[in-house]
Order: C-alpha cells, then sequence, then structure tokens
C-alpha cells in the first residue's frame, strides 16, 4: 500500500503505508480521489507533522475483518474524512459532529491520496449504482452544504446570498434553488460565477468590477437579504459581509481554514442588527441526503471536474496546482 505525504513544503513523498485489517476494518482499493485548494493549502504549510493529502475517496471492499458485516467484498463505498474520537461526551450522546477531537483526512490525520486505505467499517458509506464515481466525490461537499442550509432561515421566496462561489457555494446555490429560495453568489473569480450561470443561478455579482452592495439592494427590491453564507473563498470580512444582510437576518460561517477576519467591529453589527450567528465546519451528519440528492441529480456536479489524472501523475500535477492554485476546481486521482 503506498500513499503521497507532504515530505516538506511544497513537495510530495511517495510512502509504504501498513497494511493488516483490524477485525473491525476493512481495506478499500481506490478508485477515485479529490484534490482541491484545501490539499494544495496543506502542501504549502509549515508543520510539525505531515500527512497524506486528499479527503474525497470512492473505492471498492477488497478484504473485510472477521467482525464487520455492514459491507461485504465488491461493495463500492465512499470513504468519511471525518473521524469521530468516540469519547467525548458528544460522541458519547451520538452527535459525532460536534466531536471535541473530530479529526478531518489530509488535515490532522492521514487522507485518501493512496492506492488501498484501510479504515473501520463505521467510516463508509455504500453507494447507488446510479452516483457515479466522480459524482461521489462530491458527496462530501454537498453534505457541508445541507449543514450549512440546516442552520439559515429560509422561507419560500427569501434570498440567500452567498459569499464564496467555491464548490461548497455553488452546491449551496443550487439546493437554495430547490428550496425555492433565490441564491445571490459572490465572488471575484469570473469562471466561477460563469460555471454558476450554467446550473441556472441567475442572480451573480463579480465584486471586482460591480459594488455588491447596491447590487443586492436592487435585486431584494432595498430590503436586502433575509441569509447570508460567508465562505472563506470569497475573501470578504464577516463585517462587510454584514452590509448585505436585513435587520434579524441569519449568517453562516464555514470553510474556515481559509477564513481571515480580524475585524471586531463585526460583532458591533451582529447586535446592532440582531443577527443570528451560527459555524458549521463540517456535514457530517448529511452524508446520506447528500447522496440521495446527487442520485436524483438535484445537484449536479460535472462541470466542477477541471481535471483528470492517474496516481503516478500526482506529483508533477500538484506541482502546477500549487504554483497555479486558482485554475483548478477539482482534479480528481483515478487508479492506474
Amino acid at each position: 500500500m503506498k500513499g503521497y505525504k507532504v515530505a516538506s513544503i511544497g513537495h510530495l513523498e511517495l510512502v509504504e503505508m501498513p497494511s493488516e485489517v483490524g477485525e473491525a476494518q476493512v481495506k478499500v482499493k481506490v478508485n477515485k480521489a479529490g484534490l482541491s485548494r484545501e490539499d494544495v493549502s496543506q502542501l504549502s504549510k509549515k508543520q510539525s507533522s505531515q500527512y497524506i493529502i486528499s479527503r474525497q475517496c470512492v473505492g471498492m471492499v477488497v478484504e473485510a475483518g472477521s467482525n464487520v458485516h455492514t459491507v461485504e467484498r465488491g461493495n463500492r463505498v465512499l470513504i468519511s474524512p471525518y473521524i469521530p474520537c468516540n469519547h467525548c461526551v458528544e460522541c458519547k450522546e451520538g452527535n459525532f459532529a460536534l466531536c471535541f477531537d473530530l479529526k478531518v483526512a489530509g488535515k490532522n490525520i492521514d487522507g485518501y491520496l493512496r492506492d488501498f486505505v484501510v479504515t473501520e467499517a463505521s467510516n463508509l458509506y455504500l453507494l447507488p449504482e446510479n452516483v457515479s464515481d466522480n459524482q461521489a466525490v462530491f458527496v462530501e461537499h454537498t453534505a457541508r452544504a445541507l449543514a450549512i442550509m440546516s442552520k439559515l432561515n429560509i422561507q419560500k421566496g427569501n434570498h440567500v446570498v452567498i459569499v464564496g462561489a467555491s464548490i461548497v457555494g455553488l452546491i449551496l446555490a443550487q439546493l437554495a434553488i430547490y428550496y425555492q429560495a433565490i441564491p445571490i453568489l459572490v465572488d471575484g473569480r469570473q469562471s466561477h460565477l460563469d460555471m454558476a450561470n450554467k446550473l441556472g443561478i441567475y442572480y451573480t455579482i463579480n465584486y471586482v468590477s460591480v459594488d455588491p452592495y447596491k447590487k443586492i439592494e436592487a435585486i431584494t427590491g432595498g430590503r436586502l437579504s433575509e441569509n447570508l453564507v460567508l465562505l472563506g473563498s470569497g475573501n470578504f470580512s464577516l463585517f462587510n459581509s454584514t452590509r448585505f444582510l436585513m435587520s434579524g437576518g441569519c449568517v453562516v460561517v464555514a470553510d474556515v481554514e481559509i477564513y481571515k477576519d480580524n475585524d471586531s467591529s463585526a460583532v458591533q453589527a451582529i447586535a446592532e442588527k440582531q443577527l443570528s450567528l451560527y459555524g458549521i465546519n463540517n456535514g457530517l451528519k448529511y452524508f446520506m441526503p447528500a447522496i440521495n440528492l446527487l442520485a436524483n441529480k438535484t445537484i449536479l456536479v460535472a462541470q466542477f471536474v477541471s481535471k483528470e489524472i492517474k496516481f503516478d501523475q500526482v506529483e508533477q500535477n500538484m506541482q502546477y496546482m500549487s504554483s497555479n492554485p486558482y485554475e483548478h476546481v477539482k482534479v480528481i486521482v483515478s487508479s492506474n
């Protein structure tokens, strides 16, 4: 078993991995793994511990431990990137998404850019035939979008300003339409906004060329938005984003790894406008609904795939991605 570990800043190393399968574990042959900005970010960080990258993985069960009864050899599965500790108060009460020490594959434990993965059977989700491997790579993004949606105060005809046209932002905009709300997507990358338009997202704002506040004011007839989602990829501070909301509105902050905001004025704005503020950092509770949405083609993800490469092409492609981090949306690594 082999995997690509971050050896030093900007460099990957192909390393050998343990292959023993425990009684409650399975071995999965990796069919597809996903690479995105988070992985490029891991490659560029100076860290005390380096991990194998990639948090999205679809594969085939090739071996199951003696105590595994939920999956069997030949099953096609998705591996969850979220590993709860199973010991904290929240885990003991079944609230795994609120785990005090939640591990994330590719971030603070080894990820899935490997040829085979040995993992606990409880980390697997069976995939239906009508969800392709490429679609399944986006289950985790869809689950995060569903977690965000669960915090918003969505009523039919409400507006949702989404600051950041990341994959999660683009999926969230599709979900807003599904729930009969009106998404307004704000970003400075016209290529991502063009993808949104192709997905039927009518209101997109390029903040490089247009004043987003004036545009949102015009779209909402001066009322501003009832809901706001702030994703780190949008490059807006929380304080500046609260301008897009009406009094009593709802704010969800997500993708905190790439979000920077040192503006204490946001606290005053939240209090003065009586805003509800929520944070989301995972979609652990929503994997099965996410799989269903992809199976039913409610969420479309095909155009998010920028490139497909083979396992032995990873090193050369990661070098290019590090030098051009905004050129790719999602790179899918296929088994050789």
